[in-house]
């Protein structure tokens, strides 16, 4: 795509059919949550190409314009893409918070100038040093850190089936 930011339709074109279908989202999101409040929201599918930054960013926003805090996490370590859809740096992200401790007390948050309330932890350029950044126990510590701040928490992953060869 030429320009990245037209794939945020709610921002582009806030009247447009498809950025009303995500305010319908995050309606019936709101209706799910009566009795039990979602604080976190994981996006996630078998092939690349399924638009799922794309969807999540979009939701992401219209979250924001209906008077919540978000943290968007890039979290597809393979191809990611949120930071190009709001044109943000790629230096620090998801990746820095995983591989250093100290990265957990001030995490590298980028705030959307044309969002405010909307927040985007990029994946980062770099790969995961720690092989066990990703078991369980360190995804939970990265994400306690996290839940306080937002009222919700937004991950777009891909999962991998069959994992890839090497």
């Amino acid at each position: 795509m030429s320009n990245p930011k037209l794939a945020l339709i709610t921002l582009t074109h806030p009247r447009s059919p498809a950025a009303e279908a995500y305010r319908a989202l995050r309606a019936n999101l709101a209706m799910f949550g009566l009795e039990h409040p979602l604080h976190a929201l994981v996006v996630t599918s078998a092939a690349p190409g399924e638009d799922k930054s794309t969807a999540l960013a979009n939701l992401a926003v219209v979250m924001v314009q209906g008077g919540q805090r978000v943290i968007l996490v890039d979290a597809d370590l393979r191809h990611p893409s949120l930071h190009e859809l709001f044109g943000v740096p790629n230096e620090r992200g998801l990746t820095t918070v995983l591989d250093e401790q100290d990265a957990l007390t001030a995490p590298p948050l980028s705030a959307m100038a044309d969002v405010a309330g909307l927040q985007l932890l990029t994946r980062a350029q770099r790969r995961l040093t720690r092989r066990h950044s990703l078991a369980p126990g360190g995804w939970k510590t990265s994400s306690r850190h996290c839940k306080n701040a937002p009222t919700w928490f937004y991950l777009t992953l891909r999962l991998f089936w069959p994992p890839p060869t090497r």
